[in-house]
């Protein structure tokens, strides 16, 4: 169950963690027994005692409570990306846990919000990770 650990390991390093905000990004949570509306639910309290935002992405991420904007769910990657561009700001610390193509697309994506933000394309706060 390491991808099930893994969050809640990233969420104490949040805890600790300095930074004006704090976003935690999970990919999908699939190969684990809980049921995943109970499992959303229980990585999303485990984000909002840690973080100041978090993104979750998957086919079931949309099981998560509300919480005021501070939980974003997300069918795809794509739909995270384009919304982390926008919301973004320097000074964010910025951890993406997850496997497959979201490993690659986090790898990414602080030299594309970099581009954006010298390329004028970023929000007009600016953006980095």
């Amino acid at each position: 169950y390491d991808l099930f650990i893994a969050p809640f390991a990233a969420f104490e390093f949040m805890r600790r963690a300095r930074a004006e905000r704090k976003w935690i990004v999970l990919g999908p949570i699939s190969d684990h027994p809980m049921n995943p509306r109970r499992l959303y639910r229980h990585v999303a309290k485990g984000a909002l005692a840690s973080c100041d935002r978090a993104v979750l992405i998957g086919k079931f991420a949309h099981h998560v409570p509300d919480t005021g904007g501070r939980i974003r769910a997300f069918a795809h990657v794509h739909e995270a990306d384009a919304f982390l561009r926008e919301e973004l700001a320097p000074g964010d610390l910025v951890v993406c846990l997850g496997a497959g193509s979201i490993t690659a697309w986090a790898h990414e994506l602080p030299g594309e919000l970099a581009k954006a933000l010298a390329g004028g394309g970023a929000r007009s706060a600016g953006a980095g990770a």
